[in-house]
Protein backbone atom coordinates (compact mmCIF):
# COMPACT_ATOMS: atom_id res chain seq x y z
CA UNK A 1 0.00 0.00 0.00
CA UNK A 2 0.81 3.44 -0.68
CA UNK A 3 1.13 5.52 2.78
CA UNK A 4 0.55 9.00 3.01
CA UNK A 5 3.54 10.08 5.86
CA UNK A 6 4.55 13.44 7.08
CA UNK A 7 6.88 13.88 4.57
CA UNK A 8 5.15 12.83 1.85
CA UNK A 9 4.24 9.37 0.22
CA UNK A 10 5.96 5.34 1.05
CA UNK A 11 5.14 2.67 -0.69
CA UNK A 12 6.90 -0.69 -0.91
CA UNK A 13 7.02 -3.58 -3.41
CA UNK A 14 7.82 -7.43 -3.06
CA UNK A 15 10.05 -8.81 -5.81
CA UNK A 16 10.84 -12.67 -6.26
CA UNK A 17 14.17 -12.11 -8.72
CA UNK A 18 16.97 -10.10 -9.60
CA UNK A 19 15.03 -9.58 -12.94
CA UNK A 20 11.63 -8.16 -11.49
CA UNK A 21 13.75 -5.82 -8.93
CA UNK A 22 15.82 -4.07 -11.66
CA UNK A 23 12.56 -3.88 -13.82
CA UNK A 24 11.07 -1.73 -11.20
CA UNK A 25 13.66 0.27 -10.56
CA UNK A 26 13.87 1.11 -13.87
CA UNK A 27 10.14 1.95 -14.49
CA UNK A 28 9.89 4.35 -11.16
CA UNK A 29 13.34 5.74 -11.32
CA UNK A 30 12.87 9.56 -11.62
CA UNK A 31 9.41 9.05 -10.23
CA UNK A 32 9.99 9.04 -7.07
CA UNK A 33 12.80 11.00 -4.63
CA UNK A 34 14.56 7.93 -3.34
CA UNK A 35 14.60 4.11 -4.04
CA UNK A 36 15.16 2.05 -1.07
CA UNK A 37 16.68 -1.35 -2.09
CA UNK A 38 17.18 -4.33 0.73
CA UNK A 39 20.54 -5.22 1.07
CA UNK A 40 19.46 -8.41 2.55
CA UNK A 41 20.18 -11.44 0.63
CA UNK A 42 16.93 -13.45 0.38
CA UNK A 43 16.94 -15.02 -2.88
CA UNK A 44 18.71 -17.96 -3.86
CA UNK A 45 20.93 -18.17 -7.10
CA UNK A 46 18.96 -18.99 -9.75
CA UNK A 47 20.37 -20.20 -13.17
CA UNK A 48 18.57 -18.43 -16.62
CA UNK A 49 16.42 -15.43 -16.97
CA UNK A 50 13.02 -14.80 -15.08
CA UNK A 51 11.28 -15.85 -18.60
CA UNK A 52 7.89 -14.84 -17.25
CA UNK A 53 8.69 -11.17 -15.98
CA UNK A 54 10.73 -10.54 -19.46
CA UNK A 55 7.76 -12.16 -22.05
CA UNK A 56 5.04 -10.27 -19.84
CA UNK A 57 6.67 -7.03 -20.48
CA UNK A 58 7.47 -8.05 -24.56
CA UNK A 59 11.85 -7.37 -23.19
CA UNK A 60 14.90 -9.48 -24.10
CA UNK A 61 16.86 -11.13 -21.28
CA UNK A 62 19.15 -8.64 -19.54
CA UNK A 63 22.73 -8.29 -20.77
CA UNK A 64 25.61 -10.82 -18.73
CA UNK A 65 28.55 -9.47 -17.39
CA UNK A 66 30.09 -12.59 -16.71
CA UNK A 67 32.05 -15.30 -18.84
CA UNK A 68 28.27 -18.07 -17.68
CA UNK A 69 26.97 -20.07 -20.48
CA UNK A 70 23.52 -19.10 -18.80
CA UNK A 71 22.45 -16.05 -17.06
CA UNK A 72 23.37 -16.42 -13.34
CA UNK A 73 21.49 -14.35 -10.61
CA UNK A 74 23.03 -14.20 -7.17
CA UNK A 75 19.67 -12.93 -5.09
CA UNK A 76 21.63 -9.56 -4.19
CA UNK A 77 18.61 -7.28 -4.62
CA UNK A 78 20.83 -3.90 -4.14
CA UNK A 79 23.98 -5.00 -5.74
CA UNK A 80 21.46 -5.58 -9.13
CA UNK A 81 19.69 -2.45 -8.73
CA UNK A 82 21.98 0.37 -8.17
CA UNK A 83 23.97 0.40 -11.56
CA UNK A 84 20.42 1.01 -12.75
CA UNK A 85 19.16 4.08 -10.69
CA UNK A 86 20.02 7.26 -11.91
CA UNK A 87 17.65 9.92 -11.23
CA UNK A 88 16.22 9.27 -7.98
CA UNK A 89 18.53 8.50 -4.58
CA UNK A 90 19.39 5.06 -4.16
CA UNK A 91 19.82 3.42 -1.12
CA UNK A 92 20.21 0.08 0.64
CA UNK A 93 18.98 -0.60 3.96
CA UNK A 94 17.97 -3.94 6.05
CA UNK A 95 14.77 -3.77 7.52
CA UNK A 96 15.18 -6.52 9.84
CA UNK A 97 17.68 -4.40 11.99
CA UNK A 98 15.18 -1.56 11.53
CA UNK A 99 12.68 -3.19 13.37
CA UNK A 100 15.04 -4.78 15.70
CA UNK A 101 16.21 -1.12 16.69
CA UNK A 102 12.15 -0.15 16.77
CA UNK A 103 11.72 -3.11 19.42
CA UNK A 104 14.89 -2.06 21.07
CA UNK A 105 14.43 1.17 21.48
CA UNK A 106 10.85 0.96 22.56
CA UNK A 107 11.58 -1.14 25.70
CA UNK A 108 14.46 1.12 26.45
CA UNK A 109 11.80 4.18 26.52
CA UNK A 110 9.56 1.88 28.51
CA UNK A 111 11.46 0.95 31.13
CA UNK A 112 13.85 3.40 31.43
CA UNK A 113 16.79 0.78 31.65
CA UNK A 114 17.18 -3.07 30.47
CA UNK A 115 18.93 -4.18 33.09
CA UNK A 116 17.57 -7.19 35.11
CA UNK A 117 14.25 -7.22 33.15
CA UNK A 118 12.94 -10.36 31.74
CA UNK A 119 11.93 -10.92 27.92
CA UNK A 120 10.18 -13.62 26.11
CA UNK A 121 11.25 -13.72 22.40
CA UNK A 122 8.55 -15.82 20.56
CA UNK A 123 10.12 -17.21 17.21
CA UNK A 124 13.69 -16.96 16.84
CA UNK A 125 14.54 -16.12 13.29
CA UNK A 126 16.71 -13.61 12.26
CA UNK A 127 14.95 -10.84 14.17
CA UNK A 128 14.46 -12.51 17.34
CA UNK A 129 18.46 -13.82 17.27
CA UNK A 130 19.73 -10.27 16.64
CA UNK A 131 17.22 -8.26 19.27
CA UNK A 132 17.95 -11.55 21.90
CA UNK A 133 21.81 -11.03 21.42
CA UNK A 134 21.09 -7.23 21.92
CA UNK A 135 18.73 -7.67 24.88
CA UNK A 136 20.97 -9.92 26.83
CA UNK A 137 24.21 -7.57 26.14
CA UNK A 138 22.06 -4.60 28.02
CA UNK A 139 21.70 -6.81 30.67
CA UNK A 140 18.19 -8.17 29.63
CA UNK A 141 17.61 -11.91 30.68
CA UNK A 142 16.24 -13.19 27.40
CA UNK A 143 14.03 -16.83 27.05
CA UNK A 144 13.71 -17.83 23.50
CA UNK A 145 11.26 -19.69 22.00
CA UNK A 146 11.07 -21.63 18.77
CA UNK A 147 10.05 -24.86 17.04
CA UNK A 148 13.28 -26.29 15.91
CA UNK A 149 14.86 -27.58 19.20
CA UNK A 150 18.18 -27.83 17.57
CA UNK A 151 18.15 -24.59 16.08
CA UNK A 152 16.70 -22.77 19.45
CA UNK A 153 19.19 -24.47 21.13
CA UNK A 154 22.24 -23.11 19.00
CA UNK A 155 21.09 -19.96 19.35
CA UNK A 156 20.85 -19.43 22.45
CA UNK A 157 24.33 -20.88 23.25
CA UNK A 158 25.52 -18.48 20.69
CA UNK A 159 24.54 -15.18 22.41
CA UNK A 160 25.81 -16.89 25.32
CA UNK A 161 29.43 -16.99 23.55
CA UNK A 162 29.49 -13.60 21.70
CA UNK A 163 28.57 -11.61 24.78
CA UNK A 164 30.51 -9.68 26.53
CA UNK A 165 32.60 -12.04 29.35
CA UNK A 166 31.61 -9.18 31.88
CA UNK A 167 27.69 -9.72 30.99
CA UNK A 168 25.85 -11.89 33.57
CA UNK A 169 22.36 -11.77 31.33
CA UNK A 170 22.29 -14.72 29.16
CA UNK A 171 19.90 -16.42 27.00
CA UNK A 172 17.88 -19.41 28.03
CA UNK A 173 15.99 -21.83 24.97
CA UNK A 174 12.84 -22.76 26.22
CA UNK A 175 11.03 -25.51 23.58
CA UNK A 176 7.81 -24.33 25.70
CA UNK A 177 6.09 -21.08 24.65
CA UNK A 178 3.93 -20.36 27.85
CA UNK A 179 6.86 -21.82 30.32
CA UNK A 180 9.22 -19.24 28.55
CA UNK A 181 6.54 -16.31 28.98
CA UNK A 182 6.20 -16.95 32.92
CA UNK A 183 6.78 -13.49 34.62
CA UNK A 184 8.34 -12.14 32.08
CA UNK A 185 8.24 -8.57 31.34
CA UNK A 186 7.56 -8.21 27.69
CA UNK A 187 6.98 -10.59 25.59
CA UNK A 188 7.93 -10.09 21.74
CA UNK A 189 6.27 -12.35 18.87
CA UNK A 190 9.32 -12.54 16.03
CA UNK A 191 7.51 -15.57 14.00
CA UNK A 192 6.34 -15.56 10.52
CA UNK A 193 3.54 -14.87 9.99
CA UNK A 194 2.12 -17.68 12.66
CA UNK A 195 0.08 -16.20 15.61
CA UNK A 196 2.01 -18.00 18.39
CA UNK A 197 1.05 -15.24 21.96
CA UNK A 198 -1.99 -16.65 23.13
CA UNK A 199 -4.00 -14.99 26.07
CA UNK A 200 -2.59 -17.96 28.85
CA UNK A 201 0.86 -16.82 27.67
CA UNK A 202 -0.06 -12.78 28.39
CA UNK A 203 -1.86 -13.44 31.35
CA UNK A 204 1.25 -15.53 32.85
CA UNK A 205 3.38 -12.28 32.34
CA UNK A 206 3.99 -10.17 34.58
CA UNK A 207 0.60 -8.02 36.08
CA UNK A 208 2.77 -4.36 34.02
CA UNK A 209 3.79 -6.66 31.21
CA UNK A 210 4.13 -5.16 27.40
CA UNK A 211 3.19 -7.68 24.21
CA UNK A 212 5.26 -6.79 21.55
CA UNK A 213 4.25 -7.85 17.80
CA UNK A 214 7.41 -7.42 15.55
CA UNK A 215 4.68 -6.59 12.48
CA UNK A 216 3.93 -10.41 11.27
CA UNK A 217 0.42 -10.59 13.06
CA UNK A 218 2.31 -13.24 15.65
CA UNK A 219 -0.91 -12.73 18.02
CA UNK A 220 -3.95 -14.40 18.36
CA UNK A 221 -6.90 -12.79 18.27
CA UNK A 222 -9.09 -14.11 20.83
CA UNK A 223 -5.52 -13.02 22.84
CA UNK A 224 -5.93 -9.40 21.27
CA UNK A 225 -9.39 -8.90 22.23
CA UNK A 226 -9.02 -10.27 25.74
CA UNK A 227 -6.07 -7.67 25.82
CA UNK A 228 -7.65 -5.07 24.78
CA UNK A 229 -10.88 -5.16 27.48
CA UNK A 230 -8.11 -5.89 30.39
CA UNK A 231 -6.17 -2.86 29.18
CA UNK A 232 -3.02 -4.90 28.69
CA UNK A 233 -0.66 -2.77 26.06
CA UNK A 234 -0.11 -4.44 22.75
CA UNK A 235 2.43 -2.76 20.62
CA UNK A 236 2.75 -3.78 16.96
CA UNK A 237 5.93 -2.82 15.04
Amino acid sequence: PVRHIIHGFIGGSVVFSQTQAILLCKRIDGMVDHILVDAEKKIGITFGSDENTLKHFGLEPLPRKDNARVQVEMGNLSAACEPHIKKSHFQEYKPNDLTVESVWHFLSNSYATLGGKRIAIIGCGNIGFKLALKLVESGSHVELARRDLWRGMHMADAINIVKPESTIAIAHYNPNPTQASLFCDAIVGCTDGTPVITWKMIQSMKPDGIVIDVGKGCIFKDAVKQAVEHEIPIIRC
